[in-house]
């Protein structure tokens, strides 16, 4: 089937998002919290779909995000949090949006008044509690623009003039570790007086639910209850889809450099930006440690950075063979541009019967449009 399918591609596995969609709602079951799907990581509506009927809600990031959800499934609930709100977006988010954390203080006395007479609001924490260990995806980095400090927030629930009903934090990336989740919370139940009150908790993401012990995200659910009496929910995104996703390419070129033998795809690292973005290699089936045929693979931009990585193979690489690259469903398609013009892959659904089917499809009017001005 791979053979058949027009390249470059980005296919999704539908009983693989079923899959890891179980995993949500095992957690939800076991720790008694809301799951909502954080649809920056992938916005296909396809995928969408499969999600909304089960979860508890989505968490979006910014207007756009709000509309899709609200335009496609307008009784689901949706968390919304940004540290950029134009003056503008403020009423139009209160129509769209159901519970809004603000960012900062300042955005707290910008729009505080206008969203908590109508939207449940709340206020973003940075706990300050950090395990990431490359600052550029560390939202409790020193300095960070993510959410108030933990130690402002006692004096910001006794002196908001609006009611801040929820915390959110978000404080971690791609963590296969609930104890961390556990260390935050702990820091956030310590850090308020035993007198103030919230009506929830956002737990945030930054997870993957993929062979993980949940028993400190129960701890952590648990805790929260008995200090608040607090609803608490979390919201995975990369962890509902990542694993679900590969990118397709087909082998342009091979050729040797400096005793090195190169293998050129028809997709480039601009279709998975976090390989670039992350310093990501992703896995490539067939790929073996100690296999024969060594080969670096490229993208097929001019960008000399545009390289997925070395990888071995038991067989040498022909023009027109496919090269399939697993965990690409998250930070994909949402991030994937048109450098050097080379279009956008195709999206493909793989049935859970095994049929493929094209979802969506990119063409040279797409890319011109994009170019032209509006008039």
């Amino acid at each position: 089937m791979v053979s058949k399918i027009e390249t470059p591609a980005l296919v999704f596995d539908q009983s693989e998002l079923v899959s890891l969609l179980g995993l949500g709602l095992i957690a939800r079951e076991k720790a008694s919290v809301k799951v909502l799907y954080a649809i920056k990581a992938l916005a296909l509506l396809d995928v969408l779909e499969i999600f909304a009927p089960h979860l508890d809600g989505f968490a979006v990031s910014s207007p756009f995000e709000a509309r899709l959800i609200k335009d496609s499934f307008p009784g689901a609930k949706t968390h919304f949090t940004s540290p950029g709100i134009r003056p503008k977006e403020f009423s139009e988010l209160c129509t769209l949006c159901d519970f809004i954390s603000a960012n900062s203080l300042a955005q707290l006395k910008s729009f505080g008044s206008v969203i908590g007479s109508t939207k449940s609001l709340g206020i973003r924490v940075n706990t300050k509690v950090s395990y990431v260990s490359d600052c550029r995806y560390d939202p409790s980095r020193l300095g960070s623009k993510l959410g108030v400090t933990i130690d402002q927030v006692p004096q910001l629930l006794a002196d908001s003039p609006t009611q801040v009903e929820g915390l959110h934090f978000h404080s971690n990336s791609d963590s296969e570790n609930f104890h961390e989740l556990l260390d935050n919370v702990v820091a956030l139940i310590n850090a308020i007086p035993k007198w103030q009150e919230v009506k929830w908790v956002n737990l945030g993401g930054g997870y993957l639910l993929e062979g993980v012990s949940l028993d400190p995200l129960v701890e952590a659910a648990e805790l929260i209850r008995a200090r608040f009496g607090a609803e608490v929910f979390i919201e995975p995104g990369a962890g509902l889809v990542r694993a679900a996703g590969y990118l397709i390419g087909s082998v342009l070129d091979t050729f040797e450099v400096d005793g090195k033998r190169i293998a050129v795809l028809d997709t480039t690292i601009n279709h998975m930006p976090e390989v670039l973005e992350f310093d990501y290699q992703p896995d490539v089936v067939g790929h073996l440690d100690d296999g024969p045929f060594e080969y670096v693979i490229a993208g097929a931009t001019c960008l000399a950075g545009d390289i997925f990585g070395t990888y071995r193979l038991p067989t040498p690489l022909e023009v027109g063979q496919r090269v399939v690259f697993r965990e690409a469903g998250a930070y994909s398609l949402a991030k994937a541009h048109r450098f050097n013009g080379v279009n956008l892959p195709q999206v493909g659904i793989l049935d859970p019967d095994g049929q493929y089917r094209v979802a969506k499809r990119f063409d040279y009017h797409d890319f011109a449009s994009f170019w032209k001005s509006n008039d």
